[in-house]
């Protein structure tokens, strides 16, 4: 692996870290069925969706790849919205 793609993979566990951190957050008080449910609405939004200026098979490959990214990070999400917070010092 050269180090471009060290970085870049570094910078996604990052952005990925972030965002998990982020809707940990925002889902502190929401009944995990509650962010499962929203989640899958999020998949069925865009398996609706099409690339625009690419063919059908190639639009529908890039869907493809996208839902799979967006599946594991939508399940790193759920799994870090389990954990439990810290609380804020006062």
């Amino acid at each position: 692996m050269d180090e471009q793609a060290i970085k870049l993979g570094a910078r996604l566990a990052a952005m990925e870290f972030a965002i998990c951190e982020l809707f940990s957050a925002f889902y502190q008080h929401v009944p995990a069925a509650q962010i499962h449910a929203r989640h899958d609405q999020w998949i069925e939004f865009l398996k609706q969706r099409g690339v625009p200026g690419v063919d059908a098979a190639m639009s529908d490959l890039m869907a493809a790849v996208v839902e799979t990214a967006l599946r594991e990070l939508l399940g790193l999400i759920e799994s870090h919205a389990r954990k439990p917070r810290p609380q804020a010092e006062k």
